[in-house]
């Protein structure tokens, strides 16, 4: 297999022209755009593994590194080096193993969800925080009972969009998902807080009460799942693991095809 830079398998993504859309938003926030504009930003635990590579396994970790040292490199701008990626690759190992997710196709999914997606986000929140803007952070969590698949889905990228909507009645959703009456009150629990930050600005939760306001050195971030929760900074850990390997220029990464 080559090692080309490709957008991945969306083909369409807004472009950089210096006048419609002027900056990419690490580099439009990070400057300080929409301060005066509260935001909310989520993400989901498992955002990647709606994106499974089954190649992971057969290159196995020396070929996952590779891939990490790419997806590194395209986040950085430059080559971030073989210790780099080996050492990311090996912290992740370290997390996923004494629950039973150690292979390379796990470690992978979580690289590529915290490297694409979640850190990112809490990124975007970061910038928006220290430019003064009123900002609120997001994990979705529930994944529901284990699936009979072989893909263990958990908290995938766009599980959450029958909560934000309601909409667990349509499109098979509750079938796929086995929705029982958990979900019926996270999704009533869901509607209800971004109605209220979309009404107020100051959204509440069930289980948490009013929802702090994200920022330093605290980081409160929501935890939606069967039974919410506050939590300060989940992915304080994660970040230090990163620290140093991206840039707010970054464009979207070389993968692996």
């Amino acid at each position: 297999m080559e090692l080309m830079p490709i957008v991945s398998s969306m083909p369409f993504h807004p472009f950089v022209d210096g006048q419609l859309l002027p900056a990419t938003p690490s580099v439009a926030f990070a400057e300080g755009a929409a301060a005066d504009i509260d935001l909310l930003v989520s993400w989901t635990t498992d955002e990647m593994r709606l994106f499974p590579n089954p190649a992971a396994d057969e290159v196995g970790f020396p070929g996952i590194t590779e891939w990490t040292r790419t997806l590194l490199s395209g986040r950085l701008g430059s080559d971030a080096g073989q210790d780099r990626a080996e050492a990311l690759v090996g912290f992740y190992q370290h997390l996923l193993g004494p629950s039973g997710r150690g292979a390379p196709s796990e470690v992978w999914l979580s690289i590529s969800t915290d490297g694409i997606m979640r850190l990112p986000a809490r990124r975007i929140a970061e910038s928006h925080a220290a430019n003064g803007g009123t900002t609120r952070a997001v994990e979705f969590a529930w994944s529901g009972p284990p699936a009979d698949e072989e893909w263990d889905r958990r908290a995938f990228h766009a599980i959450d969009l029958p909560f934000t909507f309601g909409t667990l009645d349509r499109a098979g959703w509750r079938e796929y998902l086995r929705a029982g009456p958990d979900a019926d009150q996270l999704a009533a629990t869901h509607m209800a807080a971004w109605a209220g930050f979309a009404r107020s600005g100051k959204p509440e939760v069930d289980g948490v009460g009013a929802w702090p306001a994200y920022r330093p050195p605290d980081r409160p971030t929501v935890i939606f799942d069967s039974q919410c929760r506050l939590e300060n900074d989940p992915l304080a850990a994660i970040e230090a693991a990163w620290d140093g390997l991206w840039s707010r220029a970054c464009r979207a990464p070389a993968l692996r095809v």
